[in-house]
């Protein structure tokens, strides 16, 4: 038996209730919506996660969601919108497109569920590339140099 897909919905905007009402409309039941996450929810729901499907066309920065999904291993599924492509590359740590046309990702997780070897080297990588560019750490480093760099220090 093929293994049982299950879309995790985390977060909370505005579009949520009507999400949820198609889904019921639609009598999908491997659909979970959690809202807003945190701390050791959030944590339970990146590690029962396989993919990071971010179909955004907010302007946010680059989100802490793409950063956490990448260190966990995951295949990102975005946008080419805001901080988003200065992270992932097309190809290597997922995929990214300009459209907003829901075949496009669609396509991609179906790609990602059937090609066990290229889901495992998108994971190998960005987990490494995570490890090397994003924790705390490294995060901490990286300003405190630039900090120096500008103060003369």
């Amino acid at each position: 038996a093929s293994p049982r897909l299950v879309l995790i919905v985390a977060g909370d905007g505005p579009d949520l209730p009507q999400l949820k009402a198609w889904a019921d409309a639609h009598q999908l039941t491997d659909v979970e919506f959690l809202g807003y996450v945190r701390g050791e929810q959030k944590k339970q729901a990146i590690l029962r996660s396989d993919i990071m499907l971010f179909p955004t066309s907010h302007g946010e920065g680059l989100p802490n969601a793409v950063l956490e999904a990448m260190l966990y291993g995951m295949p990102i599924l975005s946008r080419i919108n805001a901080g988003i492509p200065d992270v992932v590359t097309h190809g290597e740590n997922g995929f990214l497109t300009h459209s907003t046309d829901p075949q496009s990702f669609a396509d991609w997780l179906v790609q990602l569920a059937t090609d066990q070897e290229l889901r495992s080297q998108i994971s190998h990588a960005n987990h490494q590339k995570a490890i090397e560019r994003f924790t705390s750490t490294k995060v901490r480093h990286r300003l405190v140099r630039i900090i120096e760099e500008i103060s003369g220090v």
